[in-house]
């Protein structure tokens, strides 16, 4: 026959007992603390919904009125510039020669004939503008060099001239030369005679090694 169970010697923890607490009444609670007490819409506790602002012209909200006003930008720019004058970047004024120098002077017995004082008129009004691109077109032997030579005689800024080969830079330094023999006149040419950089034309699959020859 089986044993009967033990019982357990410990003791049942209890639970405490929590009172039952109810609620205050809506009335008590607008009393006792109306700052923490939001009013209760009636009825089945929904508010009405929100609605638009619809003071505009009719067709000019929502969707509308951003169109134009994205419209009105691009074509108009910021609203707070418009009546402004446009943005330049400051230049400040250039100062005199604060050392001792020289100043150019052509020495030539020449004088800017046909269309070479209207040419230098042009590019020095074009410099004197900050104008960045100016270009003179003219054929073999027509001047070109000395109306270079005036447009520097005439700013009174020095200049650097590039020649795309040996023998006309040494051409133009030796005019250069004639016209400013009081100044400083540099000549300088590269190191080498050729030189092809190592390259790769990926359309035809072609590399191309580098070549040189020294001078």
């Amino acid at each position: 026959m089986a044993n009967p169970p033990k019982k357990s010697q410990r003791a049942p923890r209890a639970k405490a007992a929590r009172p039952d607490v109810t609620p205050l009444d809506e009335h008590l609670s607008a009393l006792l603390n109306p700052a923490l007490t939001a009013e209760k819409p009636r009825g089945m506790g929904e508010a009405p919904q929100a609605t638009f602002v619809t003071d505009g012209p009719a067709g000019f909200s929502g969707a509308t009125a951003t169109v134009e006003s994205l419209k009105a930008l691009l074509e108009l720019g910021d609203p707070n510039l418009r009546q402004k004058a446009p943005w330049t970047p400051h230049r400040p004024e250039r100062p005199e020669k604060s050392e001792g120098g020289v100043s150019f002077k052509i020495v030539s017995d020449y004088e800017p004939k046909g269309d070479q004082p209207n040419a230098i008129a042009e590019l020095v009004s074009g410099v004197q503008q900050f104008e960045r691109d100016q270009v003179l077109l003219g054929v073999t032997g027509s001047g070109k060099t000395f109306t270079m030579a005036q447009v520097i005689e005439k700013t009174q800024r020095p200049a650097l001239i590039l020649a795309p080969n040996k023998t006309l830079a040494a051409q133009l330094y030796g005019e250069f030369k004639s016209f400013f023999p009081d100044n400083a006149v540099e000549y300088f040419v590269s190191y080498y005679d050729y030189y092809q950089p190592e390259a790769y034309v990926p359309r035809t699959d072609t590399y191309i090694e580098k070549e040189s020859s020294i001078n």
